[in-house]
């Protein structure tokens, strides 16, 4: 292995080009403890398993453990065994197929996580967590926020796999994601929402973005959706109620030709006001 600092060093440098919520968590403790991310050339990120690069010749790698199986994992068990059972993240390091440190984040919760939740069970959502994490710190997260199914250890076609598991069995399904391994199932998803503080592949691959309110919005978001489409039934039923009612009335000679406009007029005003209503309202 090498010492605490150099390993974070190399991590902090792997992860400067990484969007993944653990490289922040890795860049933070780095710059906390003055430490200065190694230079690190030819990155890339390694879709689901974590990321590559070149430090002074030598190729890095910095992610899952997927990334370290054929490497002697012996000297690490117990931190590894601790810091598992205690729910955190372990991203490995490795150079030339050995492991040089093993990093742990603790999951740290958006604030407004656990009320977004609630509200979608409100709704008479269900909520599943799809995460790459391994089983204990997922289960950790699910139990914080009540949700009960919980699938761990999927890479991104594992996500995209269990959407299209779901829509066979006839549900329909919402993606949330910000990052770039949530990228194919938020394609897959009938409803893609990516978070705007999320990566670009993210954003692009989703049907809808929220620009504010990270995922406290998910739930405010299909509220006023659901309204939308209520009002945009409502208009459609009165706008053919009252054609419907009119046109026999004003073609039969009972209305002038000055108060037949004027009907018209009302009945696109009424359409108006009614959708100015719901933005008031969503306000």
């Amino acid at each position: 292995g090498v010492g605490e600092e150099e390993a974070l060093a190399l991590a902090a440098g792997l992860e400067l080009g990484s969007s993944h919520p653990f490289a922040s968590a890795v860049l933070a403790a780095a710059e906390e403890r003055g430490v200065a991310p190694a230079e690190v050339v030819d990155f890339a990120e390694l879709a689901g398993a974590g990321v590559r690069g070149l430090v002074a010749g030598d190729e890095l790698l910095f992610g899952q453990r997927s990334l370290v199986e054929a490497a002697d994992l012996s000297p690490a068990e117990g931190f590894v065994e601790e810091r598992t059972a205690a729910g955190d993240g372990l991203a490995y390091l490795v150079r030339g197929g050995r492991l040089l440190a093993v990093l742990a984040v603790a999951d740290e919760l958006r604030p407004e996580a656990a009320e977004a939740l609630s509200a979608l069970h409100k709704l008479g959502l269900r909520s599943i967590l799809a995460t790459g994490d391994s089983e204990l710190p997922a289960l950790a997260v699910a139990r914080h926020l009540g949700i009960a199914e919980v699938h761990s250890g999927l890479d991104p076609a594992g996500k995209a796999e269990l959407v299209r598991r779901l829509q066979s069995e006839g549900a329909r399904v919402a993606v949330v994601g910000d990052g770039i391994n949530d990228a194919v199932a938020l394609s897959a998803a009938d409803v893609g929402i990516a978070l705007a503080s999320g990566t670009e592949v993210a954003v692009e691959a989703g049907d809808v973005t929220l620009v504010h309110g990270g995922i406290g919005a998910v739930a405010r978001s299909l509220v006023l959706a659901r309204k939308t489409r209520t009002t945009i039934k409502g208009n459609l039923f009165w706008a053919f109620a009252y054609n419907t009612g009119m046109l026999p009335v004003a073609g039969l000679g009972l209305l002038s030709p000055v108060l037949a406009a004027a009907a018209m007029a009302l009945s696109s005003l009424s359409v108006s006001v009614n959708a100015l209503a719901l933005k008031l309202r969503a306000r």
